[in-house]
């Protein structure tokens, strides 16, 4: 892959790029080998922020070349078309949320052809000197932001690319009689201590010190030292030196002669220093300054340290740092070195904490050794131990759950197959230590050799349990809400409708398309006012809870009851998202209430009212007639010959003349009028609001003439009131 893009997809060139250049090609990467220290941090990255593409990419004159790459098969881009061209243009972390929403690359072919990039972010890579050679860079196929933790995670993976360039460096400069115990914190001051005895004899120095030179917030230079003669001239300096002698002096006035030394970068020469201007105060009891000599140290072009010498009789001259060019070259390379061993040591730890922090585990298979290597944190996400477990792939098989062991030796084996660069699988461990299942996120690469045979197997574990087991919960809990019942909706904290399940589309008559967007009040009945919803607002925001009946409308106009739950749907941090609200439909319930009330006080065969509700009626008849100065007539009515008739045509035909007679009946009655049903052939007619006992013989002989032929086309009988 080589592409081209149009000229407005070219970057701009940074100021100073000639040096730029200079310091990228010192780095004597450009064109070496893959190299599992740079694979190790793209694969982290790569996992780290989830994403399908992870570089290590340095610009070259008209290219940028990958150091490593992962999701990618070419080595390099044009740098005309390349992201990480304007990236180095910025000092900080570069990120383009939505590549087609930027013009510089909305047109570029990487977006709009393969690898269709619609999201990158990069951290600089700055080597010593402050020039950026290249990026640490994510990209993705669909757009995304960065948080601000995950920010700092990619600054602090570029720091550790950074590290392993210089590191590429010092190989590449050191000497060979490089005292390597000079790179062991636990033994660097003893190391330069020796060193500077060393000087001290040979320039004929009472005292010195070597010291590397460190920067403030500010710029400003400063000096801590890495050896120091002893000259404490009284019990509180003894102390002081005692104390902070090990961990090295800091010095940071620079109105001094050594501070001369470190903001010229140039030696200074003082052989009278009771009357050099450059000269700072010492505190009393101070041994004699009678000469000093401050060297700058440099390497690589840089100051890195300085060494101080004084009272050497007859004084300095610059002859004699002609005479320890050799040795002082010597200590400015160590100085190097030792900064950048502990930057070394620093981004390691760094790595490792990254590492233990997100939970991710790195190994790296030899599958011609068969050596197998993993990281601290891959031990302890398996709950190991590495100075007594013997990392091997048998042995790492034996750990994977038995269920899952089998899958994951079938998608490794398939792997190595030509074609295949790799693959990912979730899996269950059983952990050594505890025996508790853990799931595990691994993501696998290969290395082939010419012949395309795989030579090496290198990859990250992340422990993923909580996501896993979060993600069954997610899948029942959404089992649950769509085969509930009860209907059930969601709205955000406006109240529009973010959600609904099946049986809310059921119950109201309207599909879920409908719904989203609108406000529940999109199905009020109506016959609810003002009052009923403040006061439902109002438990809400007391108790956070509201529980009651309400009447809601249907898609078809029809209104119905239900028993409705509210509660707020709150975050994490407890603020609220919105509310959910379940709903059981009531209308099935009332309907059977309505039977049951209807049974308690009606005639089930005739459907008059029975003994109870004719007492109520009775006693309401009388209450009116009393308050109106009216009578009540009581009717009683018995059919003579009944069970004779049931006797001979039986229950059927006897239920069906019941139910003949009761309709006659009612139809002689006034409005207003009451017929009940006692119970076999026994009626009561209560008749109020009479002014005299004979304004009931109308009715009398209209409810006889009812019951002359009551039984309609049933046999004739013989049967009399």
């Amino acid at each position: 892959m080589n592409p081209a893009g149009p000229p407005d997809c070219a970057p701009a060139l940074p100021d100073g790029e000639a040096e730029r250049l200079r310091a990228l090609r010192a780095l004597g990467v450009l064109d070496s080998a893959a190299e599992e220290r740079f694979d190790r941090i793209t694969r982290l990255a790569r996992a780290l922020f989830d994403v399908p593409i992870a570089l290590i990419s340095l610009v070259d004159a008209e290219r940028q070349w990958f150091k490593s790459r992962l999701g990618v098969e070419a080595t390099e881009t044009e740098r005309a078309v390349s992201f990480c061209g304007h990236a180095i243009l910025e000092s900080g972390i570069f990120e383009i949320p939505d590549t087609l929403q930027d013009p510089r690359f909305a047109h570029n072919p990487m977006v709009t052809g393969e690898p269709h990039i619609r999201y990158y972010a990069g951290a600089p890579l700055v080597v010593d000197g402050g020039d950026t050679v290249g990026m640490l860079c994510i990209q993705d196929r669909r757009p995304r932001l960065l948080s601000p933790a995950q920010r700092t995670a990619l600054r602090d993976l570029a720091d550790c690319a950074q590290a392993e360039l210089q590191a590429q460096r010092r190989q590449l400069t050191q000497s060979d009689d490089l005292p390597l115990h000079l790179l062991d914190p636990t033994e660097r001051r003893s190391g330069f201590a020796a060193v500077l005895e060393r000087l001290l004899a040979l320039s004929a120095s009472a005292y010195g010190f070597i010291g590397e030179v460190l920067h403030a917030a500010d710029g400003q230079p400063n000096l801590k030292t890495y050896a120091i003669t002893d000259i404490a001239w009284d019990a509180a300096s003894k102390a002081h030196f005692a104390a902070m002698a090990p961990k090295g002096l800091e010095f940071t006035n620079l109105r001094t002669l050594f501070g001369a030394a470190l903001t010229s970068g140039e030696p200074v020469f003082s052989n009278q220093p009771v009357t050099d201007p450059r000269r700072g105060g010492l505190p009393p009891g101070y041994p004699a300054l009678d000469a000093f000599v401050g060297i700058p140290l440099h390497h690589g072009g840089h100051l890195v340290g300085l060494v101080g010498l004084a009272n050497r009789p007859g004084g300095y001259a610059p002859a004699l740092l002609d005479f320890l060019h050799p040795l002082l070259e010597r200590i400015g390379l160590w100085i190097a070195a030792s900064r950048n061993a502990e930057q070394l040591r620093a981004s390691q730890e760094r790595l490792a904490n990254l590492e233990r922090v997100a939970h991710i585990g790195c190994w790296t298979l030899d599958l011609q050794s068969g050596r197998l290597v993993w990281s601290d944190e891959l031990y302890r996400l398996f709950g190991l131990e590495p100075g007594v477990f013997a990392a091997t792939y048998p042995a790492f098989l034996e750990l994977v759950h038995p269920e899952d062991r089998a899958a994951v030796e079938t998608a490794y084996n398939a792997s190595l197959q030509p074609g295949h660069a790799g693959y990912e699988i979730v899996h269950r461990i059983v952990r050594r230590s505890d025996g508790a299942i853990r799931h595990i996120h691994e993501q696998i690469q290969h290395r082939r050799n010419e012949a395309g045979a795989v030579i090496e197997s290198f990859g990250t574990a992340q422990d993923v349990t909580e996501r896993e087991l979060a993600a069954q919960a997610l899948r029942r809990a959404a089992s649950v809400y769509e085969h509930a019942n009860d209907a059930i909706v969601i709205t955000d904290a406006r109240g529009q409708i973010i959600d609904v399940n099946a049986a809310l589309c059921r119950l109201t008559g309207y599909a879920r398309e409908e719904l989203l967007g609108q406000n529940p009040r999109f199905w009020s009945s109506g016959r609810h006012d003002a009052a009923f919803y403040r006061k439902m607002w109002l438990a809400l925001r007391e108790h956070g809870l509201w529980r009651g009946e309400i009447w809601n409308r249907r898609k078809s106009g029809e209104v119905y009851p239900c028993l409705l739950t509210i509660s707020p749907v709150p975050d994490a941090s407890g603020r609220l998202q919105g509310y959910a609200g379940i709903s059981t439909d009531l209308s099935t319930l009332r309907e059977q209430e309505r039977q049951v009330e209807r049974l308690s006080q009606y005639d089930a065969l005739t459907g008059l009212p029975n003994r109870r509700l004719l007492a109520d009626r009775l006693l309401i008849a009388m209450g009116q007639a009393t308050q109106h100065q009216h009578q009540v007539a009581v009717v009683y009515l018995d059919l003579d010959g009944f069970k004779a008739f049931n006797d001979q045509l039986g229950h059927e035909a006897g239920d069906q003349l019941l139910i003949a007679l009761g309709h006659g009946l009612q139809s002689a009655l006034r409005p207003g009028d009451t017929l009940a049903r006692l119970g076999g052939d026994e009626f009561v007619a209560v008749l109020p609001d009479l002014c005299s006992a004979l304004d009931c013989l109308p009715v009398l002989e209209a409810l006889l003439a009812a019951a002359a032929s009551p039984s309609g086309a049933l046999p004739a009988h013989d049967l009399r009131l």
